[in-house]
């Protein structure tokens, strides 16, 4: 829902600048309880970690360059991160980051 001035929701430049407006605001709101787990891992334990990660969509994996290593980033929600932070361990994760996110645009 929209809340705007008739007039200015009328008038095609004003209402793209309402929608940009609130496009801004609910990347704001939807951040506001998730964070961006990054970190890596060995080769041998990518697939096991892939499998226990929630994400968006599918986790980032990245290969690093010049060792058996990925690196892999999701966004998981932040009343999960204390619990996960230490399966993603146990499974071989290593250099584990939790970062805040500010926004999130679909």
């Amino acid at each position: 829902m929209i809340c705007a001035n008739k007039a200015s929701w009328a008038d095609p430049v004003k209402r793209r600048e309402i929608e940009e407006i609130r496009t801004l605001l609910f990347g704001v709101i939807e951040a506001r309880n998730k964070v961006l787990l990054t970190m890596n891992v060995p080769s041998a334990s990518m697939e096991r970690i892939v499998a226990a990660l929630p994400s968006m969509k599918k986790p980032t994996v990245s290969q690093l360059h010049g060792i058996d290593y990925y690196s892999i980033q999701t966004v998981v929600q932040k009343n999960i991160v204390n619990q996960l932070i230490p399966r993603l361990k146990a499974c071989g994760a290593e250099d584990i980051l939790e970062i805040p996110i500010s926004k999130i645009v679909p």
